[in-house]
Parts: C-alpha cells; sequence; structure tokens
C-alpha cells in the first residue's frame, strides 16, 4: 500500500462534489489535474481540486485547485 494517495475532486455546478480519482503518484494526478485546465471545463465544473492523502499521519493535504468562473465562456 502506498503511503500517499493523490486525489482529483471535481465539483458540480452547484459546488457539491461530484466525484474524486485516484492516483499512486504525483506525476500522474499533475497530468490528469493539468487536463481540465480548458475552457471547456466551465460548462461541467465549479471547481477541481487535488489533495494528498498521506496514510501515515492519515491527513488530506491541499495541493492545488482549479476554480471557474461560470461566465469565461
Amino acid at each position: 500500500m502506498p503511503t500517499v494517495t493523490y486525489q482529483i475532486i471535481f465539483y458540480n455546478l452547484d459546488g457539491k462534489e461530484d466525484s474524486r480519482d485516484e492516483f499512486g503518484c504525483a506525476e500522474d494526478a499533475w497530468e490528469a489535474f493539468r487536463t481540465f485546465a480548458e475552457p471547456n471545463s466551465t460548462d461541467i465544473y465549479s471547481r477541481i481540486t487535488q489533495t494528498a492523502f498521506d496514510w501515515k499521519d492519515y491527513h488530506e493535504y491541499f495541493i492545488a485547485s482549479l476554480t471557474f468562473w461560470a461566465g469565461s465562456n
């Protein structure tokens, strides 16, 4: 079991958590996170965050966030 798990968390247009994708390494998580840094994401999501969960201390750490402005299209 990895000691750290990375997650991309998607929030729908109402601001509620919609889904999570989990990754075993930071590089894969960053690659997936960057995929959503584009204008079409505003049609689906209000925000996307990246976190790391450390299983040793059982704590979730904030890494990055994309917040979309609804009027940006």
